[in-house]
């Protein structure tokens, strides 16, 4: 055998194992795949053509863009479904083809590229009421107006709602009173002037 016979051989052998593989599918554990994937002309499945339809006026740099997000969009419904291989591309700039092998029921896979997003609104109804003192948030209730051997900020609460005040450390580190816009409180004449029972609640920033 000559050594050109010899290098043509192995050129016809060379390609022969080339298709081989090509053709049969192989174990994934001794090359990484799973084997060849048919598509639509030998399996079957569903093919859809979407035309996109742009506001009037946009440009050509925001279709660009509405048709990547619709691609993206597309592509995670199709991956969550679990189709195998789709092909989901864009045709002629303002189409967009998506072919699902295997996938045969066409009207379930039109409810699957076309499903909408639910966004709900929900009307808030503001109340001009005056605020409701809950007695489930207060931390402890005392009979004194207030116990100086506290430290930290706390918050005053009249159970009739009817007094505020925080207790605080001013800059030279002496507790004072002020109420809600910060202004100081004379602690004598609220002792003085108040009868009720005050609750105070653990100030959190």
């Amino acid at each position: 055998m000559t050594r050109r016979t010899a290098l043509t051989l192995g050129v016809i052998l060379a390609l022969f194992v080339l298709a081989l593989l090509v053709v049969v599918p192989i174990d994934q554990g001794i090359l990484g795949r799973k084997g060849l994937h048919l598509g639509l002309d030998l399996i079957g499945g569903s093919h859809l053509v979407y035309q996109a339809q742009f506001p009037e006026g946009a440009t050509g740099e925001e279709k660009a863009r509405s048709m990547d997000r619709a691609l993206v969009t597309i592509q995670r419904r199709i991956d969550k479904y679990g189709v195998t291989e789709p092909i989901i591309q864009e045709q002629e700039g303002e189409r967009i083809l998506v072919q699902l092998p295997g996938f045969t029921d066409i009207e379930e896979a039109k409810k699957l590229v076309e499903q909408t997003g639910f966004l709900e609104f929900r009307e808030v109804e503001l109340s001009e009421g005056e605020p409701v003192l809950l007695g489930d948030y207060l931390e402890d209730s005392r009979a004194t107006l207030f116990d100086e051997t506290e430290t930290g900020s706390r918050l005053f609460v009249g159970e009739e709602g009817s007094t505020v005040a925080f207790l605080v450390k001013d800059a030279g580190g002496n507790l004072i009173y002020t109420d809600e816009g910060g202004n100081l409180i004379d602690v004598e004449e609220l002792k003085q002037g108040s009868t009720e029972l005050l609750s105070w609640i653990t100030a959190r920033g």
